[in-house]
């Protein structure tokens, strides 16, 4: 099997390696201005794309996405996991298109979503 699903390991190591330095100098930081720069960048940006790295990760590794998102509130980005399923994983596993692919993954997290709802109401009760 050809992939390069160490060069996408390396990207979530280093995105978790430029959250906690942005989280570090978020703490320093006395511009206010500059200190809210950060923090959205640090929550919009680089946890976004570590979340959509675990996910590619997780698909290529062929492991239970339950694994990965015990418990996701909103829908990953699909094409931002589809092009990184195509660059770092196997190449002739990845015929499918960006539809059919939604489709073969997107219940997972929907039913983990609805999981987490139930579960939530049942604590609550």
């Amino acid at each position: 099997m050809k992939d390069h699903r160490t060069l996408l390991k390396i990207k979530i190591k280093s995105l978790a390696a430029e959250a906690k330095i942005i989280r570090k100098e978020e703490l320093n930081c006395n511009n206010d201005l500059v200190r809210e720069k950060m923090y959205l960048h640090r929550i919009n940006i680089v946890r976004t794309e570590a979340r959509c790295s675990q996910i590619a990760y997780a698909i290529i590794r062929e492991k239970d996405l339950r694994k990965v998102e015990t418990n996701p509130a909103t829908s990953p980005d699909w094409k931002k996991i589809y092009d990184m399923c195509k660059r770092y994983g196997n190449v002739d596993a990845m015929k499918l298109s960006l539809d059919e692919f939604k489709v073969l993954w997107e219940p997972l997290i929907a039913i983990q979503a609805m999981n987490g709802s139930e579960k939530s109401r049942e604590i609550a009760a």
